[in-house]
């Protein structure tokens, strides 16, 4: 893992300025993401990499420069859980989510496992680009997360701050615990940006 802390990261810079979160449906959201990724990445070409969590693969579909994207189906709608969710943020600096919906009573067991991977990202000073279904004071629309959707909210505006952009990451715990690995083949980048497990 790269640290983050110097008196100035380059890497950051690369966030200033950006509007990272996208809302609605069809190809503005997607190009909006594009243009994100183009930036944060450099241009460089994007790899496939695995993720190894206690002998779970997480199948990682783009990665370049230390930023993974994800459609957000695969990372919330998989029966994924905070150690993996951890593991995401020990590996990569900064995640794109292309998609992420708005959370009706169809959709709690999806609704627990992204505000968890809210969390997570958060604690650890991660940087979040997503591009929303709907606005982010509407993606909770189920009574039984109501709570906890008010506290991810929160986190997503705050996410979205310069403050949050331009900070250094936030000090963790050891990236590679006991069973944790990224695969040999898999090239680490440079850009340094509890629902029950099962």
């Amino acid at each position: 893992m790269f640290a983050l802390d110097g008196p100035t990261d380059y890497r950051r810079l690369k966030f200033e300025g950006q509007r990272v979160y996208a809302f609605g449906t069809g190809a503005a959201p997607r190009k909006a993401m594009d243009r994100l990724w183009a930036r944060l990445t450099g241009g460089v070409a994007a790899k496939p990499e695995e993720l190894h969590v206690l002998g779970r693969t997480i199948s990682v579909p783009q990665a370049a420069m230390g930023v993974a994207r994800f459609a957000a189906a695969e990372l919330i709608e998989k029966p994924l859980g905070a150690r993996d969710y951890l593991r995401l943020a020990h590996a990569y600096d900064a995640l794109i989510l292309d998609d992420v919906p708005q959370f009706d009573r169809a959709k709690t067991s999806a609704a627990k496992r992204f505000i968890l991977l809210i969390d997570t990202l958060y604690d650890a000073g991660v940087k979040l680009g997503a591009s929303f279904a709907v606005p982010i004071d509407q993606l909770g629309a189920d009574d039984k997360t109501a709570t906890e959707f008010e506290r991810a909210a929160s986190r997503l505006v705050e996410m979205q701050s310069d403050g949050y952009l331009g900070a250094p990451r936030k000090a963790a715990a050891p990236a590679r615990e006991a069973g944790s690995t990224i695969a040999p083949n898999a090239t680490k980048g440079s850009l340094a940006p509890q629902t029950p497990e099962g």
